[in-house]
């Protein structure tokens, strides 16, 4: 299939497996990871975590319904947001200069049952402060 991706569009990157069960094929080491502490892994291909985080806050009149899913959950935005610093400032900003290459975090906005995006299910919440995301993501780049 790869090779086949290749003569379709050579131009564009190959994640082969897309963070689970790694077969050594495509550009990429495509890694999700939620529950373990983040470490480098050696490898010739690029190392990119593909998702990472899922931190979940449900913001009240701001769900698609009253699931609450997510991969570590927290009850008010102070706390979502000192999590989400704290993930950043101790696991994924260090891995930068190791050779972290790409980061992908789960995700943009909620979507029917999970409320672990940046912004809520409506789009008319941000659950982050911008400022705070952006000085994180200011830092991932050498």
């Amino acid at each position: 299939m790869e090779k086949q991706l290749r003569l379709l569009d050579s131009s564009r990157l190959v994640d082969h497996a897309s963070g689970w069960h790694d077969q050594k094929g495509g550009d990429l080491l495509s890694k999700h990871i939620y529950f373990n502490k983040i470490a480098f892994e050696k490898d010739e291909r690029v190392w990119a975590l593909t998702e990472y985080g899922g931190y979940n806050w449900s913001v009240e009149n701001h769900t698609y319904n009253d699931s609450d899913y997510g991969y570590k959950g927290f009850s008010n935005q102070n706390d979502l947001q000192a999590a989400f610093v704290q993930l950043h400032s101790e696991q994924i900003i260090p891995l930068v200069k190791e050779g972290l290459s790409a980061v992908i975090y789960t995700q943009l906005s909620d979507v029917e049952d999970e409320v672990n995006g940046l912004v809520t299910y409506d789009r008319k919440a941000v659950k982050f402060d911008p400022q705070v995301v952006k000085s994180l993501m200011d830092k991932l780049t050498l």
